[in-house]
């Protein structure tokens, strides 16, 4: 078992990736190491594929052009291309758990600024962009459908949101079918402060974790969470901390290479609470620039 990091840079409109591996610590879990990735923001959708823990390879894909895929073919691999389209040619029941990080369509307007007058690193990206909110709708559904299609039924699908979407996520994925068990509020210890004195400092996100059917036969690692939290069962608050330092995954220039890159301790409990070792992890949305599997 290895651990993978993947970099990228955009010199001269080519994707560079750069995997480094280490070796794991002798004696350590190996249900604490992941590979992590960054995938460049462009109009395609990135996707990855894992088997966690049962190879220690990882391969990187730009475009899928197959008809129909085959789970088994795609495992440990990250293919950059649009998630819709990927998942409606993936096999059908063949996904344990699918983490989603979707587009919040955050629907910023002018650049944010500090009192002295900096820049704030806000996120105007085309990808995060839509017309309208039946736009964002839409998309919202059409994604969902496929990954319901693609989800087995006593698997599991977390999706990650911000107060500007994760309400019209609910509706849509109960309005599909999907069973909530839990929402998830990720309470931020190191919030960016509101510095405009405006409203309240936007210090939380909400993960919302659900199955396909209330009969799902869904996992929980009750044990693993207690542990985790001192041998007291966790609640659905979590305290985490932005992603900053050594973690943050930044360029060349030291500017962050993804806006919104979520910590790796977050993927870690959503992974360890719902999922079990040889699980097939679908990351739908991995250019958002966070740790998957």
């Amino acid at each position: 078992m290895q651990r993978f990091r993947i970099d990228y840079a955009d010199r001269c409109g080519v994707n560079i990736f750069d995997l480094k591996n280490k070796s794991l610590p002798k004696g350590a879990d190996s249900r604490e190491f992941f590979f992590f990735f960054l995938i460049p923001v462009n109009k395609f959708i990135t996707i990855c594929l894992s088997y966690w823990l049962q190879s220690d390879n990882v391969t990187l894909e730009k475009r899928f052009n197959m008809s129909s895929i085959q789970t088994k073919t795609i495992l440990n691999t990250i293919i950059n291309d649009d998630c819709i389209k990927v998942m409606n040619q993936m096999e059908e029941g063949s996904v344990d758990l699918i983490f989603a990080d979707p587009p919040y369509n955050l629907q910023l307007g002018d650049a944010l600024t500090r009192p002295d007058n900096s820049n704030v690193s806000g996120v105007y990206e085309e990808w995060d962009s839509f017309e309208s909110l039946a736009a964002y709708d839409r998309y919202t559904r059409e994604w969902m459908t496929a990954a319901r299609r693609i989800l087995k039924d006593d698997g599991a699908i977390w999706v990650i949101g911000s107060y500007h979407n994760i309400f019209r996520v609910g509706y849509i994925l109960q309005d599909l079918g999907f069973w909530i068990l839990n929402d998830i509020i990720w309470n931020k210890t190191n919030p960016m402060p509101n510095f405009k004195g405006t409203r309240f400092t936007n210090a939380h996100e909400t993960l919302i974790w659900a199955v396909k059917n209330p009969k799902s036969k869904y996992t929980f690692n009750y044990e693993a969470m207690k542990a985790l939290n001192e041998d007291t069962q966790m609640r659905s608050d979590w305290q985490i901390p932005l992603c900053t330092g050594k973690e943050r995954l930044k360029g060349e220039d030291g500017g962050k290479l993804h806006p919104t890159q979520k910590p790796e301790a977050l993927l870690y409990r959503v992974i360890m609470a719902s999922s079990n070792v040889g699980d097939v992890v679908l990351d739908p949305f991995s250019e958002r620039g966070r740790p998957a599997p």
